[in-house]
């Protein structure tokens, strides 16, 4: 928003020192800000052990269910289809969900988060 100053030669150097000191405040605060918020997103992915996606439509997955939702242990982990693969249908990256179809082309009632996706190992 540009302020027309004309006719203001002794506010017009206030002004200007204003702008330049918001510039800096605030150029600074970004700047902060960003580092803090890539220290975050570092600490969290190491965390939750957050992996590149290299998933893409066509693609052949599993997708783990655990046995009850109280025991997420090793044990209680299963991969779905035992035998078998699901095909990705449709991939959305904003959410990190991917829609899933089986072999005879009929797709799965909910789109499965990436974190419960792994490619298939089989043949």
């Amino acid at each position: 928003m540009e302020i027309d100053f004309e006719g203001t030669e002794l506010t017009q150097p206030l002004a200007q020192a204003l702008i330049q000191n918001h510039n800096t405040i605030f150029g600074e605060a970004a700047s902060s800000i960003k580092k803090y918020q890539e220290k975050y997103k570092k600490e969290y992915d190491t965390k939750n052990k957050v992996k590149p996606v290299r998933l893409r439509k066509g693609s052949k997955v599993q997708y783990r269910i655990h046995k009850s939702k109280k025991a997420k242990s090793k044990a209680g982990t299963k991969w779905m289809p035992h035998r078998g693969y699901y095909t990705i249908k449709k991939i959305d990256r904003k959410k990190r969900q991917a829609i899933l179809k089986n072999a005879s082309g009929k797709s799965l009632k909910r789109p499965k988060p990436f974190s419960q996706l792994r490619k298939y190992r089989g043949k």
